[in-house]
């Protein structure tokens, strides 16, 4: 996942699954502005849509 934030901030980035439950916070603390990409290894979860939500203050 590559993603951009255009202010320094709390960053929380999570997985949700189809139904709307979080499955996992892959990202919660403070970062600078700027480009980031990051990798999710989804081998624990099963096969499916899975959606990611990034939420920075």
């Amino acid at each position: 996942m590559r993603f951009e934030t255009p202010v320094s901030g709390n960053v929380k980035l999570s997985i949700y699954d189809i139904s709307g439950k979080e499955l996992a916070i892959l990202l919660n603390g403070r970062m600078n502005s700027g480009a980031y990409e990051y990798q999710w290894n989804a081998v624990d979860y099963p096969s499916g849509v899975y959606f990611y939500r990034l939420v920075v203050t």
